[in-house]
């Protein structure tokens, strides 16, 4: 199953949005090192500005592809970043054009204390030890004179998540502002 998924992107030519949804394979088991035609495939659809919408764990996967942090704007650093457990929650929305007019609540996980990399558009929040941490945001990805549109949505821990209509709006706003529409 993994060399499927990782072979996967070496096969992006004509897609518009890439939907990232994975766990960390280093933690999970799984092997070091991408297959040098997957590199090359991600690098290339960045080259003509693919779409991505980076969902829950994505920050954690992908290791192996060095375009990745900088296309997402920030990582999952074992041993630093967490989650309290999971729960109900409800997230703030920050001033930004795809932010709800209802609150965005979800049963879901709240990240905490990413490492981010470059400047990004906040969309949603979560406070914990009295620390606003973004959740969900949006950034523009330069790569050359190409630009990519790159969502991230970090809640998504499993399928109560998805349950919250609120979450479902977002994640429908979020992939029509990566793909351009």
């Amino acid at each position: 199953m993994a060399s499927v998924r990782r072979d996967g992107l070496q096969r992006l030519d004509g897609v518009d949005l890439l939907v990232v949804n994975a766990g960390d394979p280093w933690r999970d088991g799984g092997s070091v090192g991408a297959p040098a035609a997957s590199i090359v495939g991600l690098d290339a659809a960045l080259d003509r500005g693919i779409g991505i919408l980076a969902l829950h764990a994505a920050l954690a996967s992908l290791r192996d592809y060095p375009a990745r942090a900088a296309a997402t704007g920030g990582v999952w650093l074992p041993g630093v970043s967490m989650h309290p457990p999971i729960s109900d929650a409800e997230f703030g929305w920050a001033d930004h054009p795809l932010a709800g007019d209802e609150p965005l609540v979800a049963f879901d996980e709240r990240y905490a204390f990413l490492q981010a990399i470059g400047a990004s558009h906040v969309v949603a929040t979560h406070e914990h030890d009295d620390v606003i941490h973004p959740v969900v945001w949006t950034r523009e990805h330069l790569r050359g004179e190409t630009v990519s549109r790159v969502a991230v949505d970090l809640l998504g821990h499993d399928a109560r998540s998805y349950d919250s209509p609120s979450h479902r709006a977002l994640i429908a706003r979020l992939a029509g502002w990566a793909t351009g529409r």
